[in-house]
């Protein structure tokens, strides 16, 4: 019988349900990690509005907006359990890194909470 993979959605709504029970432990507000709403979806004439309105390419899915151990806070790509991450994604991240930011790829949630445990533990 075939393993069932959850999809990288699924995966997703899994970080931020653990986040809602968590961020309180941490002392920050709910808010504090954000999903990026940038998926490719609708008409050429949405497409064209929102890359005017400023989406990007590969801007990564969840974003959490504490600074920690001298990192202006943390950009995820989330894929599912062997998702391949394009080039523009990992263009993204690295440039993130250049400017100051954490960034990681997360192929699914328990890899995406162990990175937000250990970014939060920083100083």
């Amino acid at each position: 019988m075939a393993k069932i993979i959850a999809s990288e959605s699924q995966e997703q709504a899994a970080v931020i349900s653990w986040w809602r029970l968590i961020h309180k432990v941490y002392g920050v507000p709910e808010c504090a990690l954000l999903h990026i709403a940038n998926e490719g979806t609708g008409s050429a004439v949405r497409g064209l509005k929102q890359k005017r309105q400023g989406v990007r390419a590969g801007v990564s899915d969840l974003f959490l907006s504490l600074p920690r151990g001298g990192r202006g806070g943390l950009w995820i790509e989330m894929k599912r359990k062997g998702g391949r991450v394009r080039p523009e994604q990992r263009e993204f991240l690295s440039n993130m890194q250049a400017l100051g930011y954490d960034g990681a790829v997360c192929h699914g949630a328990d890899e995406a909470r162990d990175v937000i445990t250990a970014y939060m533990a920083q100083a």
